[in-house]
């Protein structure tokens, strides 16, 4: 069985997907429910476009792509992680560990057909093992969602930076691979231990999906991030670590409940800042509007397109499972960079952002 990003509405095969999910309650009349989505994938090339499907129909990107690893067959196997265990019968009030990454996501594989994806999500207790829809309680944040179809080799190596660095909290897993010595397995075992003492604390990794296409998966360790005796506050994923590797600017969109971090990057002229709400109105849905306090997803938008030949190359669109938020750095977790125009023009149009540069943290509003 071939294992891939399924597209919205088809379960055709593609290389990546893009989903967005709206909050409860935004649009003309304040009518959606939680099951709305924009979309886009490797073969769109226009802006992200709101999806006919609905979360609940399962005919959607998520569930179509996701049955794959429920379907039953025997050479398929996957891990799911989440920082919020989904409950279940048995165990209606699963204990999380706080210690662990915050991280949420999915890995999917066959070595069989050399095949695999990569979910990253932002959603907690998603998803329960053997079921696709999004849980009723999870529908009223905005949350984003990305899938890069891989090669069973990318997949060990996702799954080496996902152990060490994010260090998540797995909940299920099932036909893992034989050989002992496979990262996949070592991370189903929850074996968080590095190759060596030296082993670098943050990771910057260039790979390509199985269509060629390619994304940078960056990740942090929280030994890396979180404050020492010499520092009463810790490191920021977005400001000291994605901002400065992409060398640009950064508008980000993540949940934020209390002390943020500040918006100059360490060591350069490069600033993080806020966004405080959405407005698809630039990209053709008026009335879709929401503030940041009804998001949780987790994404960012660089400012400029990188240099280069008639400044042609699109900015670098970041899709992450970590807030920016201070309490993140004691946390481990990361993001996946990708270039793509639709995406990028789309973000960049629809953000609305804090225009004022803070050079030490401020304090978030704790209202939903």
């Amino acid at each position: 069985m071939q294992i891939s990003a399924l597209s919205d509405g088809h379960a055709k095969s593609v290389d990546w997907w893009f989903v967005y999910k709206l909050p409860q309650g935004v649009g003309p009349g304040h009518h959606t429910t939680g099951d709305e989505f924009l979309y886009c994938d490797s073969q769109w090339h226009s802006e992200l476009q709101l999806s006919k499907q609905k979360l609940h129909e399962g005919k959607n990107a998520i569930s179509e792509t996701l049955h794959q690893a429920f379907a039953g067959d025997a050479n398929t196997g996957y891990i799911l992680w989440n920082d919020e265990i989904p409950p279940t019968k048995s165990h209606p009030k699963p204990a999380n560990n706080h210690g662990k990454g915050h991280s949420k996501g999915a890995l999917v594989f066959n070595q069989k057909t050399n095949s695999g994806y990569y979910l990253l999500h932002s959603t907690p207790r998603f998803p329960a093992e053997g079921e696709i829809g999004l849980p009723d309680d999870e529908r009223i944040y905005g949350q984003t969602f990305l899938c890069v179809t891989l090669n069973y080799a990318t997949v060990e190596q996702i799954a080496e930076i996902l152990r060490i660095h994010h260090e998540p909290q797995v909940y299920a897993t099932k036909n893992l691979p034989r050989q002992q010595d496979s990262e996949i397995v070592r991370l189903a075992n929850g074996d968080h231990r590095p190759p060596n003492p030296g082993h670098p604390l943050v990771a910057d990794f260039a790979f390509r999906s199985k269509g060629r296409n390619e994304f940078r998966l960056f990740a942090k360790n929280k030994k890396w991030s979180e404050p020492t005796s010499s520092s009463i506050r810790g490191k920021d994923f977005w400001n000291h670590l994605v901002g400065p590797a992409l060398r640009d600017n950064i508008d980000v969109e993540t949940w934020r409940r209390g002390e943020v971090f500040e918006n100059v990057d360490v060591g350069s002229n490069n600033v993080t800042l806020d966004v405080l709400g959405v407005n698809l109105a630039s990209i053709g849905y008026h009335g879709y509007q929401w503030p940041f306090t009804k998001d949780h997803a987790k994404w960012g938008s660089t400012e400029h397109r990188p240099m280069g030949f008639l400044l042609r190359h699109p900015g670098y669109v970041v899709i992450a499972d970590i807030n920016r938020d201070e309490t993140q750095a004691k946390r481990g977790g990361g993001g996946i960079a990708f270039q793509h125009d639709g995406i990028w023009n789309a973000l960049k149009s629809v953000e609305k952002v804090e225009t004022t540069v803070e050079k030490t943290p401020h304090r978030e509003s704790k209202a939903a």
